[in-house]
């Protein structure tokens, strides 16, 4: 066997299932647990970084993330606010965000405004077309029998070209 398309099926189902622990939308993945019990410790002590070793091996370190400081703004009362936007100075406002920020309202207009658009917006169908690959199907269950190995042979399949001995 030394088919590219089954290599890329075992290294994908490799990959799921790495990918599961490594994953940070699984609270439950060992990289989620590792990364919440580093903010816990933040939270109470202050620590922000862990050392990774492996046999006394530093091989890397699990840090906190931080969001640097920003300005941040509560709209309280949008009636209030389209008033302001009539004003001059809101007008000019709104005039520098419309050049920079326009094609997002345009978009947002076209899925809002049943068909009817305001004056300066074209609508159009953009036609169906290619943008890229999926690959369903590859999982530990269904590749590694139908290889015929078991998984550390499936895995030296996988990174190596197809020898297995």
């Amino acid at each position: 066997m030394n088919n590219d398309l089954e290599r890329l099926a075992v290294m994908q189902a490799l990959y799921k299932e790495l990918g599961k622990q490594v994953s940070t939308r699984d609270p439950y993945s060992l990289r989620s647990m590792e990364g919440a019990a580093l903010l816990a410790r933040y939270a109470e002590d202050g620590t922000d970084r862990r050392r990774i070793n492996i046999n006394g091996q530093e091989v890397g370190a699990l840090t906190v993330k931080f969001e640097d400081a920003r300005p941040r703004a509560i709209m309280e009362d949008a009636d209030t606010l389209a008033d302001w936007f009539c004003s001059e100075d809101g007008r000019q406002m709104l005039d520098a965000y419309m050049r920079e920020k326009g094609q997002s309202v345009a978009e947002w207009l076209i899925e809002h405004m049943n068909g009817e658009l305001p004056d300066g917006v074209t609508a159009y169908m953009e036609p169906r077309h290619p943008i890229g690959t999926t690959l369903t199907g590859c999982t530990m269950e269904k590749v590694v029998p139908a290889l015929g190995l078991n998984l550390t042979q499936a895995v030296a399949y996988a990174l190596t070209e197809g020898e297995v001995e």
